[in-house]
């Protein structure tokens, strides 16, 4: 009972904050590069993450472990955001969160050939259905089909960033059955950081010219969707199956649209909330037991 409690607060925080941080990186691109964007979110995460190692006493990882973090840190982390900011110069963020919807997919094929996962009929029919809704949302909301054509490129580089997430998701489940959730993450975040220090000098130059709104942006995106979103999202994978818990995932383009309205002055419109409401309805779906 307290493993499902835990799991319905874990999942609801981590995804209600990674929706937030794609309107997050469209308010901090026009005064930083997508790296400098990376590099001073997650050295912040980190710093925040470093008090939480404290006060936790988190013990080092065994050193058979580190280059599989390393390697976690470098795709899940520093690939997946600094591939992800190139695209968003190019889409809307609604659009960016659109696509970086395709990772429970991903995760789930990736899934079945190195965990042996399955969904089953009712969890690939819920795929399915958000499946569906993500693409009524992309033809509607900010930025819509013709948006994403003329960014082809930034399309690209978003689906790349997905690619990178499912890597991640996927790659956490070995380390989660030596470790816990929250110290694979924080690992993960440290990891990744290391791999965006290069870009760290010219952001901290950035700084004195950038918009006040901007480096606020940078700082909610590093204490929020960077540390406690990882944190949150870790203990989840940690009670689930990788597949099954990668479909809440379809929520986040419902929550971005929802942030963005006051955020970024996005409105969304009918086919939104129509797409809205199959991405939900998926979400149930693929989630729900079998034989419930």
């Amino acid at each position: 009972m307290r493993t499902a409690v835990r799991l319905r607060v874990d999942l609801p925080v981590a995804v209600a904050l990674w929706a937030s941080a794609f309107v997050g990186i469209r308010a901090a691109l026009p005064s930083y590069s997508p790296l400098a964007v990376a590099a001073l979110r997650f050295t912040v995460a980190s710093v925040v993450l470093v008090g939480f190692a404290l006060v936790t006493r988190m013990p080092r990882p065994a050193l058979r472990d580190v280059p599989a973090l390393l390697a976690l840190g470098g795709v899940g982390v520093a690939g997946y955001q600094v591939t992800l900011g190139l695209g968003e110069r190019h889409v809307s963020a609604g659009v960016a969160a659109f696509l970086v919807a395709t990772v429970p997919v991903m995760t789930a094929l990736l899934a079945r050939f190195t965990l042996r996962e399955g969904l089953g009929a009712r969890g690939w029919t819920g795929i399915g259905v958000s499946v569906a809704g993500v693409v009524v949302i992309a033809g509607s909301g900010p930025g819509g089909l013709a948006g994403i054509r003329a960014g082809a490129a930034g399309v690209a580089l978003v689906l790349v960033a997905a690619l990178c997430e499912a890597v991640f998701f996927i790659g956490q489940k070995p380390l989660l059955i030596r470790y816990s959730g929250l110290q694979v993450a924080t690992w993960s975040i440290w990891s990744g950081t290391l791999f965006l220090l290069p870009g760290l000098p010219g952001a901290v130059h950035a700084v004195a010219t950038a918009t006040p709104g901007a480096t606020l942006s940078i700082g909610y995106l590093g204490v929020f969707p960077g540390a406690v979103a990882y944190l949150a999202w870790s203990r989840a994978l940690a009670r689930g199956a990788a597949a099954r818990t990668t479909t809440a995932l379809y929520l986040m383009p419902v929550g971005t649209l929802l942030i963005a309205w006051p955020w970024l002055g996005e409105v969304p419109g009918p086919g939104a909330v129509l797409g809205g409401a199959l991405c939900l309805g998926g979400v149930v779906l693929a989630n729900a037991r079998r034989g419930a």
